[in-house]
């Protein structure tokens, strides 16, 4: 909980010119958007600890995020910029802690990253999973949409924006999706893709596939917070929210 701060009131100011004093005033730390993923990667990291009582591990037999907080705690341990960063911010020395005795992953982070399943946003990144794939997913026979670059994602933006404000002060929820007719998603839903909020921005004709099943589908341009976007086929997105 957060410590209601002090008011500063004119006894208080009489005091300190009686004792010939100025009050120190701090300005608020502004950090950049990587520092700010740094902080918030290594808070991922705190909750995992208060929740296990321990620090992540690797091992294949091991929770994918378990594994993927413990390459991000050896990639901060290895950078001078992250300890600098993250020493006011780790009050129980979790970054001075030995790494578990279990062994490490044999693959380097980048390579962990990837056959994981997981885009990183940048090649240094140690803190943001955007995107995490299921073995199904991974090894699905069917033509999968590849995500790209969303060019006009300023345009979607402040929608993304208001929709994460809404979330966080609980004027919006989320709820697990049961769709199972075709009016389920349309242009315009909201939805949380493998841990990503996406938007159904537009979508095209009905047309009859190949196989049997499903009767009919048509392609979705459906944008992620992430700024990428995919053109999905609604089935496709149907299956993958029910997973």
């Amino acid at each position: 909980m957060a410590k209601r701060k002090a008011k500063f009131t004119e006894a208080d100011d009489d005091l300190l010119d009686a004792l010939d004093a100025q009050p120190e005033v701090k300005e608020p730390v502004k950090y950049t958007a990587r520092q700010e993923r740094i902080i918030a990667g290594f808070e991922d990291v705190q909750r995992f600890h208060a929740e296990h009582g321990r620090l992540p591990r690797h091992g294949e037999d091991r929770d994918i995020f378990e594994r993927l907080y413990a390459v991000r705690m050896d990639r901060i341990r290895g950078s001078e910029e992250c300890r600098e960063l993250l020493k006011d911010f780790d009050p129980d020395g979790l970054i001075d802690v030995e790494a578990d005795a279990d062994p490490a992953e044999e693959m380097s982070a980048d390579e962990l990253l990837d056959a994981l399943g997981v885009d990183a946003p940048s090649e240094d990144d140690v803190t943001r999973l955007t995107h995490v794939r299921t073995n199904a997913e991974r090894s699905s026979p069917e033509k999968v949409a590849e995500r790209k670059d969303c060019e006009d994602f300023e345009d979607f933006r402040p929608a993304f924006d208001r929709i994460a404000a809404q979330l966080k002060n609980g004027t919006a929820e989320t709820v697990p999706y049961k769709g199972k007719d075709d009016q389920s998603i349309e242009p315009a839903h909201w939805f949380i893709v493998d841990g990503i909020t996406a938007y159904v921005a537009e979508a095209d004709e009905w047309f009859k596939p190949d196989h049997e099943k499903p009767s009919r589908d048509r392609r979705l341009r459906v944008v992620f917070a992430n700024g990428k976007e995919s053109d999905l086929l609604q089935q496709s997105l149907q299956r993958a929210l029910n997973k």
